[in-house]
């Protein structure tokens, strides 16, 4: 374990960010419960919150690649807390920009016609995908202060 010492001059220049978003966050969060080898850090909030979500969260599953880079939601949906305003930044995503995010994820071949339809504009595919995950939202979030990655 590698150890990092901030000084006081350090900690007045930082800064800190606002959220990533509501639609990001709960990407990641879907992506760490996918995850079969959860790191120590998120192992109790993994068995504790895993097995209380079920199909509710299909949709954004969905979309998390086989392997590689996830879909980068904050740039379709913002980086809104609110679930309603990140749909409606989803609606209005324009169509080079769906495609620019979807068409390099390697999704299961089952899920590439919807995410086909979900670039072609299909309202009814862009309003499936965060509505059915908004159960998700409210599901306990991995332990703020843990971390994700080592160092």
């Amino acid at each position: 374990m590698k150890r990092i010492h901030f000084t006081a001059e350090d900690l007045a220049r930082t800064r800190v960010a606002t959220t990533i978003g509501v639609a990001a966050e709960t990407i990641d969060t879907v992506k760490l419960l996918k995850d079969r080898d959860p790191s120590l850090a998120f192992r109790h909030w993994h068995i504790s919150v895993r097995g209380r979500l079920g199909q509710q969260v299909g949709p954004l599953a969905a979309l998390m690649p086989i392997r590689g880079l996830l879909i980068d939601a904050t740039s379709l949906m913002g980086d809104t807390a609110s679930i309603d305003e990140a749909v409606d930044n989803l609606i209005a995503a324009p169509r080079a920009l769906m495609r620019l995010e979807l068409e390099n994820l390697d999704l299961h071949p089952t899920h590439r016609s919807w995410a086909r339809n979900l670039v072609d504009g299909d309202r009814e595919a862009r309003l499936r995908w965060p509505r059915h995950s908004e159960p998700a939202t409210a599901s306990p979030s991995p332990p703020t202060g843990a971390v994700r990655a080592p160092i």
